[in-house]
């Protein structure tokens, strides 16, 4: 006979899940991690507990990946955040962890609970875009309360992208489009709107716009890889379309042109009837 309390049997289940899953107490501090966490790091439960795990995030998501979490923490909301932890045999993978905050029977907060996936194959993925000529960018949406789009953070970008809009990948990651666009909120081209109701209802959209901030058009192809997060993939049509108002305004000058022709002709047409008639009543 099973003499497993419930609490036992819970962890005995996570414990044996195939993805890494973390659990925090009240105080932040982790207080558990299953066998595929431990696995994955090849480090011991002792030096895991605690803040220990936060030794295997690399140095450059550090501050990114604690301050996700406390903030998180802090408003008791679930979360999502990416970044690399350290594998056993000494690379470093990049990981989605999604964390939740738990409550018991009394609805009493308790802490959070975490689980890890390892989407390092999708990131090499993201090497194909690196060389692009076209402009990439990874993005999140951010919304209010009543879950209306806001804003959107930078998660990546190319090399393109840099060259394109020319800002730098170091000076706007995991920064927030009106920080580095100040103003964008107000461009009549409502790029928050678009890319929000892309990220938040799957639909993959195609336009060209024109972008006050920047004062370039842009061809943008947006999609998105999973609820909350969007791609744009775009090209700069600058050139193209100072070349279509140029031609737009030739053909202006040359329609004006043959009006004045046209207009010419006619009153040669009636200057000459008007000679005839005059010559006519001359004879008489």
């Amino acid at each position: 006979m099973d003499t497993q309390s419930p609490h036992e049997l819970y962890l005995r289940i996570i414990d044996q899940m195939p993805n890494p899953i973390w659990r925090a107490g009240l105080d932040t501090k982790c207080d558990f991690f299953n066998k595929s966490w431990l696995d994955f790091t090849g480090r011991s439960i002792e030096q895991e507990l605690g803040n220990g795990w936060t030794e295997g995030v690399h140095k450059e998501d550090f501050d990114y990946c604690l301050k996700t979490y406390l903030e998180a923490f802090k408003k008791r909301k679930a979360f999502q955040m990416e970044y690399r932890l350290k594998h056993k045999d000494g690379s470093y993978h990049w990981i989605l962890d999604c964390g939740s905050p738990f409550f018991d029977e009394n609805n009493e907060f308790l802490g959070y609970i975490g689980s890890c996936y390892d989407i390092s194959k999708d990131k090499e993925y993201q090497l194909l875009f690196s060389n692009m000529i076209s402009g990439f960018a990874y993005h999140k949406i951010i919304t209010d309360g009543s879950g209306k789009p806001i804003d959107y953070e930078f998660i990546d970008v190319n090399e393109a992208f840099e060259k394109i809009v020319n800002l730098k990948k170091s000076d706007i990651l995991r920064k927030r489009v009106t920080q580095v666009l100040p103003g964008i909120e107000k461009d009549p081209a409502g790029w928050i709107d678009k890319y929000g109701q892309v990220a938040l209802k799957g639909k993959e959209i195609q336009f060209e716009n024109f972008s006050e901030p920047l004062k370039k058009w842009f061809y943008v192809t947006v999609y998105s890889p999973m609820v909350g997060y969007f791609v744009t993939i775009f090209e700069d049509i600058t050139l193209r379309k100072q070349s279509e108002d140029e031609l737009k305004e030739k053909f202006k000058e040359l329609e004006s042109m043959n009006s004045a022709m046209i207009d010419r002709e006619l009153r040669m047409v009636e200057l000459k009837k008007q000679v005839e008639a005059l010559q006519k009543s001359t004879k008489l």
